[in-house]
């Protein structure tokens, strides 16, 4: 692994400075990127990158990529991206996870390793697709499968099957909400929205219940009330 070096101290006044980014194009889930893992799609945006910038990948300190729904054969899916994308094999990276924020804790975590003085320049981003997302058998046939290595003859198969459904044969998907809370990934950003922006008994919240109950997951209209609260607060301010 490259060492890490310090280039300058946290007391230099060096600013951190976003420099070009890179992105493939958003498309319909189970069309033109059906082929694509998250892994295929991380390195050409990478790779793009670089490209864009006719950069030395030699020159790049540390890799932070975001990904929520990880593929088990990439699980450090911002490794294998970096390594697809031509970063030698000496340049660390990690992934990090945290819902729909997960590219955005990627850049705070890139940040924090320029400040800290681990790191001159570092590639930030994030990588997913609904196109291909890991779906596995339930636990009881995970454990059957998992026993089926030990098993010697015809007979004991059989007696694996023992107690087998047809119902144990679906699948399971990833889930979409919080496994402590049960909550999903829009009714934690409407929450937090009413409780950083509005105060309590206000219109808006009552809107924004509405959203909630109708179960529609608009993340776009949450964004834009967002937006146009923060300008309201401001300009409030300004007054």
């Amino acid at each position: 692994m490259k060492p890490f070096k310090k280039f300058y101290s946290l007391q230099s006044k060096r600013n951190i400075v976003l420099v070009e980014g890179a992105r493939t194009p958003f498309l319909m889930s189970g069309t033109q990127f059906n082929d694509y893992s998250p892994y295929d799609l991380g390195r050409l945006a990478i790779k793009g990158l670089i490209d864009k910038l006719n950069l030395d990948p030699k020159l790049i300190d540390y890799v932070v990529m975001g990904n929520v729904i990880q593929e088990v054969k990439t699980s450090n899916v911002a490794r294998e991206s970096a390594l697809g994308a031509g970063i030698p094999l000496s340049t660390p990276a990690h992934t990090v996870t945290m819902a729909c924020i997960s590219s955005n804790q990627a850049i705070a975590s890139g940040i924090g390793a320029i400040l800290s003085g681990n790191a001159q320049m570092v590639v930030c981003g994030g990588t997913e697709t609904m196109s291909d997302v890991p779906i596995r058998w339930n636990r009881k046939m995970r454990k059957k499968m998992l026993s089926a290595r030990k098993m010697k003859s015809t007979f004991d198969y059989f007696k694996l099957l023992k107690g087998v459904t047809i119902k144990d044969f679906m699948p399971e998907a990833p889930a979409i909400s919080e496994f402590s809370t049960n909550e999903v990934m829009v009714t934690l950003l409407i929450d937090s929205v009413k409780l950083l922006i509005f105060p309590k008994e206000n219109k808006m919240n009552i809107l924004l219940d509405l959203i909630l109950l109708q179960k529609k997951h608009l993340i776009m209209v949450i964004s834009l009330i967002l937006c146009q609260s923060m300008l309201f607060q401001k300009r409030k301010n300004l007054k």
